[in-house]
């Protein structure tokens, strides 16, 4: 079933560049993300990935303090879920405090996708 397949995330690359999520590899979704206000300077970020409406999978990446791009890759270990809604839903952490959050959601095409999250500050 769908919503029991397991997700990893592979990294977040934020080496300055600007974010991309038109280059995505084959099996994955590629989340370009964009970190506004006071959520640039998490110290962490929480990625939740839900296919159809499941249950979150959650996985913490460390982040630079002051680097406002990069991109989120989400591998598949159980094979791409061609077809399936995913939603993510990534929350910026400073000092354990949710400093900012937002969600997508994509239907995986074949072969891969990607989509773009701006994250902006909480209660903005």
């Amino acid at each position: 079933m769908a919503t029991e397949r397991a997700v990893a995330l592979a990294a977040l690359l934020a080496a300055g560049c600007s974010p991309t999520s038109d280059r995505c590899r084959a099996g994955t979704l590629l989340v370009a993300v964009t970190l506004t206000g006071a959520a640039a300077g998490a110290d962490e970020l929480v990625i939740d990935v839900a296919l159809d409406g499941g249950a979150a999978h959650e996985s913490t990446l460390a982040h630079a303090p002051g680097q406002p791009v990069g991109n989120v890759v989400v591998q598949f270990p159980a094979g791409y879920p061609r077809g399936h809604r995913a939603t993510i839903t990534l929350t910026a952490r400073a000092a354990d405090a949710a400093i900012g959050s937002a969600s997508v959601s994509s239907t995986l095409a074949s072969g891969c996708e990607g989509a773009a999250l701006t994250v902006g500050e909480a209660g903005a």
